[in-house]
């Protein structure tokens, strides 16, 4: 009488459902971090987006060496799950990369708001300078 199952290809589905569940896990709060991003990025709280990008940059390189231990586990899976997951993989990438995107449009909106601004104020400090009270007629 042995505990636990002896099976190993059963050891490795659950093994690849305990992964696949962390990796899920992992894409949901990088997508909250990134929503948090877009927020800052709307209400220009820059300092902040630096801060929640670098913790975003972090739980990717953890999702990432996730998804390398899942593609490993799948060399003994059944071909159609190893599918199944690839796409689904594939899928929550293009959620993010659509999310990325959004935040590069916010984040190049505001870039080009304050060039703006800084033309403004060179461009009347350069005017204010030209004012000499001394030369007046």
């Amino acid at each position: 009488m042995g505990f636990g199952n002896k099976n190993p290809k059963a050891k490795s589905e659950i093994t690849m459902s305990k992964n696949y569940e962390l990796f899920t896990d992992l894409f949901e709060k990088i997508m909250y971090v990134s929503r948090k991003c877009l927020e800052c990025a709307e209400s220009g709280d820059f300092e902040k987006i630096t801060f929640l990008v670098e913790q975003r940059d972090k739980l990717i390189n953890i999702m990432e060496t996730i998804h390398e231990r899942l593609t490993l586990e799948q060399m003994n899976m059944d071909s159609n799950i190893a599918i199944e997951f690839n796409n689904q993989v594939n899928e929550l990438i293009e959620k993010m990369n659509q999310m990325d995107e959004q935040i590069l449009i916010k984040l190049n909106e505001e870039r080009d708001n304050m060039q703006i601004e800084i033309a403004k104020s060179f461009k009347n400090k350069e005017n204010f300078r030209g004012y000499n009270l001394n030369c007046l007629k």
